[in-house]
């Protein structure tokens, strides 16, 4: 591709000297605005009109909301949460879910190390920027918009495809590529956009191929990374990650105004719907407490015995569930049919749900997202996991009605 420069790499020196001992992120904040709007242009560029238009108002909402998810506090902010690893530290290729799913930045051993990646952020987000663009709030639709851009970015990054963490035993390379980067990602963009990535957004229904597709590509990286002797030894590639993550985004851009103008994609605000789990085949049905405060959950397989709920998002982009029949949201504790039907739940449960591969994932916020509803062992339990891709039962099919 076609690479522009600006500004004297002396320059980009001082300011990567300037920033050093400040807490580090591959893609500061900075350049994931620098990202974004560069991604806007090339919708333009490449004669995507419409949909530059689309986005052209909210250029300063997703400019500030891509910077969200690296602030402290924030909903989509965890350790290791923005990985998606193609290979551990020392660069031996990790396998995958069956469905394609990477780790996160996690101990790769840990039963969460799928809960919440820079994929599952993406998806989430997903659902609730198409979810506020169906109410007609547009512009909450674009901050959820622009967090997905973040999780896109942070893909194009090398660090964070290949477990580079700030805790691991390679942070200094990690560091050293954040500091270096800082200081020069003004002077790189793309003149165009890459056709191929294009079709790949456009043609990708759950998203699984374009995120895997470039993490290969930033992952393949890593020996300059891990090795590089100085700062120069790092310019081609950071040039290329840079100019990369613009193109993927732009693309990404492109397939949000598609879905969001011509298609009936996402759950609907407001909507009644009746849920079964992809396993099971079972429905879920609610059952209230006896001090009618709180309906409890669980699973039957006689489709008349479901309970018809409706959906309801909220301004953080969480759903909550609520019975019909009761007019209550669904619990948070227990997810079972209780014995006491006087026990109270500590709270009212909300949701981030999401499109997979194998249905939709239901996430429950007590668990900070990390720990999805799940048909249990037992009869009709309903329970909640940490997040595996690959086990159909953590996964819901949403019938409207």
């Amino acid at each position: 591709m076609s690479l522009k420069r600006i500004i004297t790499t002396a320059a980009a020196v001082s300011v990567a000297t300037a920033v050093a001992g400040k807490k580090a992120y591959a893609w500061k904040s900075s350049t994931h605005e620098h990202i974004a709007m560069k991604a806007l242009e090339l919708l333009s560029i490449d004669g995507y009109n419409e949909a530059y238009s689309f986005y052209s108002p909210y250029r300063e909402t997703l400019a500030v909301f891509t910077q969200k998810p690296d602030y402290k506090g924030d909903v989509d902010k965890g350790k290791g949460w923005h990985y998606y690893c193609v290979t551990d530290v020392n660069g031996k290729k990790l396998p995958s879910s069956k469905n394609g799913y990477l780790k996160s930045g996690k101990n790769l051993l840990s039963t969460a190390r799928y809960s919440r990646n820079a994929r599952s952020i993406f998806e989430d987000n997903y659902q609730s920027a198409l979810t506020f663009y169906r109410l007609g709030n547009i512009e909450k639709s674009m901050e959820f918009v622009a967090r997905c851009v973040h999780m896109v970015a942070d893909v194009g990054c090398t660090p964070h495809t290949t477990n580079l963490t700030l805790t691991s035993v390679q942070n200094s390379k990690h560091k050293r590529y954040e500091y270096y980067t800082s200081g020069v990602f003004e002077k790189y963009f793309a003149d165009k956009g890459d056709g191929e990535v294009y079709n790949l957004f456009l043609s990708d229904d759950c998203f699984g191929d374009c995120f895997n597709e470039l993490s290969r590509k930033s992952a393949s990286d890593y020996d300059t990374v891990v090795n590089a002797h100085g700062e120069d030894d790092l310019c081609e590639t950071v040039e290329r990650s840079l100019c990369v993550a613009q193109q993927y985004v732009a693309a990404f851009l492109l397939r949000f105004y598609n879905d969001a103008v011509s298609s009936d994609r996402g759950l609907l605000s407001g909507s009644r719907y009746i849920v079964r789990n992809a396993k099971s085949g079972e429905y879920i049905c609610a059952d209230i407490s006896d001090n009618e405060r709180f309906v409890y959950c669980y699973t039957d397989d006689d489709r008349e015995d479901a309970s018809v709920l409706t959906l309801r998002i909220s301004g953080d982009g969480s759903y909550t569930l609520v019975c019909d029949e009761a007019k209550l949201p669904l619990a948070s504790r227990p997810f079972i049919k209780p014995k006491d039907k006087n026990a109270a739940p500590k709270d009212i449960i909300h949701f981030k749900i999401a499109l997979t591969p194998n249905g939709y994932r239901i996430t429950s916020c007590d668990s900070k997202y990390q720990k999805a509803l799940s048909q249990g062992k037992l009869d009709d339990m309903i329970i909640t996991q940490y997040y595996n891709p690959d086990d159909l039962s953590q996964h819901w099919i949403f019938e409207k009605v």
